[in-house]
């Protein structure tokens, strides 16, 4: 016999599951403070992204935004 609230419980746990956030260090966290520190002298986003492309690392400048303004040393402000 087909037990509907058994199994609507059983796709509400996958369904739990898959809605859990996943989380993982960023590459960018490695080189947080050189970042925070050009950022300070005045680098624009695009030349972080240079930057980072020295260090092997290919990144947009939108990810480089991101990053910084979940950064409290920055205060959420990239003007």
């Amino acid at each position: 016999m087909f037990d509907a609230t058994a199994e609507l419980a059983a796709v509400h746990r996958l369904r739990g599951l898959a809605r859990r956030p996943r989380y993982h260090k960023s590459a960018l966290e490695k080189h947080r403070a050189e970042l925070v520190a050009l950022r300070r002298a005045g680098a624009s986003l695009k030349d972080l992204v240079v930057w980072l492309r020295t260090k092997r690392l290919k990144v947009a400048a939108s990810t480089v935004s991101r990053y910084l303004r979940q950064l409290p040393e920055l205060g959420g402000n990239l003007a």
